[in-house]
């Protein structure tokens, strides 16, 4: 990616982020926590995705982008070594994870 490119997208994601947060106050006085929760994901979606640029790391996949900020807990999948877990977790279980 070119540096122009990255910039300008460093910047429309810190446009998005502060609009999300901006939000999310009006959300809660409104009752809406459901989309509270939603916009604070996105935000932090937003700023991690800003932190994986500043690396050099490009993705346009949440999983892949959680799994490279914390990769001592990647996501489960269905390749994972504990697929079993995964199943749980697909089917809505809380194991507590």
């Amino acid at each position: 990616m070119k540096k122009e490119d990255k910039t300008a997208l460093i910047e429309y994601l810190k446009d998005r982020y502060l609009e999300s947060i901006s939000e999310i106050d009006l959300l809660i006085k409104e009752n809406h926590f459901h989309l509270a929760v939603t916009r604070i994901y996105y935000g932090m979606y937003y700023l991690v995705t800003i932190l994986a640029l500043l690396d050099n790391y490009v993705t346009g996949k949440h999983a892949q982008l959680i799994g490279w900020f914390n990769p001592f807990n990647p996501p489960l999948s269905p390749s994972s070594p504990r697929p079993l877990l995964w199943q749980e977790r697909k089917k809505g279980v809380n194991n507590g994870i």
